[in-house]
């Protein structure tokens, strides 16, 4: 029910819970299936969640400097750090309920083949307006996963929890296998079958 809750609120396709905000972040690293050796770009300015979920998936992190007034990074920025390294993904993190550029963000990281996580920790209920159009953070319109926690200090709590959400059907299929450790719900189609 909470999952259903969740998706109708923020209009994502799928939402798969999680038992922390860190949980939702390694499922969505591992849930794009990067090639190993990948990088990772990570603001430099954010919780240590955002770049050790990148280490414990297996991955490097590349930190991007972000500006001094938003704690947000900044497309320019980050047009020049994917033109000197080979990035695989971006942890876009929304700070303080506050976005950045999305659709610049997402324009850049389409050019260089990126894939973008929102780490929506901060932003879960942010709506905002692009090309006279009406957005809502986690409806992954200008990334290919979100991810929020549930930790006492945020918007809203379960004491703890996390989810993600994204519209990709094969995302949320592997995401499901990642955090139920491989577990496919079957059923048998021999009816004669005998199962003690």
């Amino acid at each position: 029910q909470f999952e259903k809750n969740l998706k109708k609120y923020t209009k994502s396709k799928y939402v798969v819970a999680v038992n922390n905000g860190t949980s939702a972040l390694i499922a969505a690293i591992r849930s794009l299936s990067l090639k190993n050796n990948s990088t990772i770009a990570v603001p430099n300015i954010t919780f240590v969640a955002s770049a050790s979920s990148v280490l414990l998936s297996g991955y490097k992190v590349k930190l991007v400097d972000v500006s001094e007034k938003s704690g947000l990074i900044e497309p320019e920025t980050l047009k020049k750090v994917l033109k000197k390294n080979k990035i695989s993904c971006l942890i876009n993190v929304h700070l303080n309920g506050n976005i950045g550029d999305l659709k610049s963000i997402r324009n850049i990281c389409n050019k260089f083949k990126v894939k973008i996580i929102d780490d929506a920790c901060h932003a879960l209920g942010t709506k905002f307006k692009k090309d006279k159009k009406n957005y809502n953070i986690c409806d992954n319109s200008f990334c290919d996963i979100s991810t929020l926690s549930f930790h006492p200090t945020k918007l809203i709590t379960t004491g703890e929890g996390g989810a993600v959400l994204t519209n990709n059907k094969k995302i949320y299929e592997k995401l499901l296998k990642i955090v139920n450790h491989g577990y496919e719900k079957y059923r048998l189609k021999n009816k004669n079958f005998y199962h003690n």
